[in-house]
């Protein structure tokens, strides 16, 4: 919703007359998004009144009601503040700050941050839940009994819960606490809106700068596409232009292309479930699950970020690919696929380490070990090639230079809502198997394993026969372009 109004707030007419006093920018800018955001509260209280009438009938104490009341408020209130200021200036092309690039241990410090909470939410959640499996008999009842039973587990986990957290309030300590929040926030918004009205903002550069230095993660790329694909003329050539490009881009970093945001749900989910389960065998089936999809949520970052993955990033070089007699433009193509895939091999081989060391605190076999990476690395090619074909019929070849690349079409739309179908699928059948190997018993999980790898062989030969199948009329049709 806030990134919806911030069109209204950063082409409004009256900002061109504010703009012309003698009042600072920024410190304008904040008036108009807290004005914002009250009109937001003004418009939308029915949505957030929910929130606040299940507070209020808690059985609390009216004081506890109040203080959550505005914890609450404050908190929906500084995340619609801070998404609509992030997009406000993201539209007139400034920030608030000079450029700023974190370094490799805040980022790890971020990642932490983020695996902790994901690590004791799982386990607070599905603690319970695995402790009290689905007997294997309800299965033989229907899927109404199945969902039944899990309804009554998750009813019993969230009602103990949530008597639990009820039980806090009968301590000074969490008044104390609360009480406390509240005064940092008021303290932190007071010192935010006096040091904001000291800032200036700043022009984003627009002209780009080569980094032509020499990363060891790239130079890991490097050594993947000679081991593999030395003689396509294209990746190599890609690699070079990432590499000397991606300051330009909206993730600037080089490590995180080796250790991207999808680690820390990946780590925090798949230790809890390492401790949590008792068989490796139910844990592969879960942990291909996670590995779908965080696959899935790097690829999309990957295509949306960096426009060196999107074929139109040829420009109008594409007519020498369609006056050679060795390539084709199917072939350029699908180097764009293998790239992706090639970007995707780090986080593949952090996927099949935490694989390992489940197989070692689980004790699994070495045919289980084994069929639960060969799993892996099927969903790497299947999602690997799903993500990035739709973009080929797609791609115009006209723009200026590959940073003007635009994904966000009408026609990218429908053709990428298209494609999503087969991920659809794809994911939905991997929830399943998630849903049997950790909420049901044991001998359940064991008796899917190898019919799901044999599923994954065959979707992962019909993805691959039509990822390098040549159509001659399409051919022809590319080529007389």
């Amino acid at each position: 919703m806030a990134r919806q109004n911030s069109s209204r707030v950063s082409n409004h007419p009256i900002q061109e007359l504010l703009w012309q006093s003698g009042r600072n920018g920024h410190q304008l800018l904040n008036v108009v998004l807290v004005t914002e955001t009250i009109m937001f509260w003004i418009h939308e209280f029915m949505f957030e009144a929910i929130a606040i009438y299940a507070i209020l009938k808690s059985p609390l104490h009216w004081a506890s009601s109040l203080l959550l009341i505005a914890l609450w408020i404050l908190l929906v209130s500084t995340i619609y503040y801070t998404t609509l200021k992030r997009s406000v200036l993201r539209n007139w092309g400034v920030t608030a700050m000079p450029a700023f690039h974190q370094n490799f241990p805040l980022y790890i410090l971020k990642v932490v941050c983020l695996t902790v909470p994901i690590y004791f939410i799982s386990k607070l959640l599905f603690s319970p839940l695995i402790n009290h499996p689905i007997p294997a008999e309800r299965l033989g009842q229907g899927l109404g009994a199945v969902l039944r039973e899990f309804s009554a587990n998750i009813k019993a986990t969230i009602t103990s819960r949530f008597n639990h957290i009820l039980d806090w309030f009968q301590y000074e300590w969490i008044y104390i606490i609360l009480a406390a929040s509240l005064v940092v926030y008021a303290m932190f918004t007071l010192g935010y809106l006096y040091y904001s009205s000291k800032l200036s903002f700043y022009r984003k550069r627009l002209s780009p700068q080569l980094d032509n230095t020499r990363s060891l993660y790239f130079k890991f790329y490097h050594g993947i596409v000679n081991m593999l694909w030395r003689k396509n003329p294209w990746l190599s050539r890609d690699l070079w232009i990432m590499e000397r490009t991606i300051g330009q881009t909206k993730l600037p970093q080089k490590f995180i292309l080796v250790f991207p945001p999808a680690i820390s749900s990946i780590v925090g989910l798949s230790f809890f479930l390492i401790h949590g389960l008792e068989s490796f065998t139910n844990f592969v089936l879960a942990f291909w699950f996670i590995c779908c999809f965080a696959l899935y949520q790097t690829a999309w970052l990957w295509v949306w970020n960096y426009p060196i993955l999107h074929p139109s990033s040829e420009l109008r070089q594409i007519d020498l690919v369609k006056l050679s007699a060795e390539y084709s433009v199917q072939k350029y193509m699908r180097s764009k696929t293998m790239l992706l895939l090639v970007l995707l091999v780090p986080l593949q081989l952090i996927m099949n380490l935490i694989l390992v060391v489940g197989a070692i605190k689980l004790k699994g076999s070495l045919p289980e070990i084994i069929v639960g990476i060969i799993g892996t690395w099927l969903l790497f090619v299947m999602i690997g090639i799903m993500s990035s074909y739709w973009l080929k019929y797609c791609s115009r070849f006209d723009y200026a230079n590959m940073f003007l690349i635009r994904m966000d079409t009408y026609e990218t739309r429908i053709v990428q809502q298209f494609y999503t179908i087969p991920k659809r699928f794809i994911t939905g059948a991997m929830f399943v198997l998630f849903f049997v190997a950790v909420f049901f018993e044991t001998s359940v999980g064991q008796k899917l394993v190898y019919d799901a790898i044999l599923v994954f062989v065959i979707v992962t030969g019909f993805t691959l026969y039509f990822f390098f199948k040549n159509k001659k009329g399409k051919r022809a049709s590319l080529v007389s372009e």
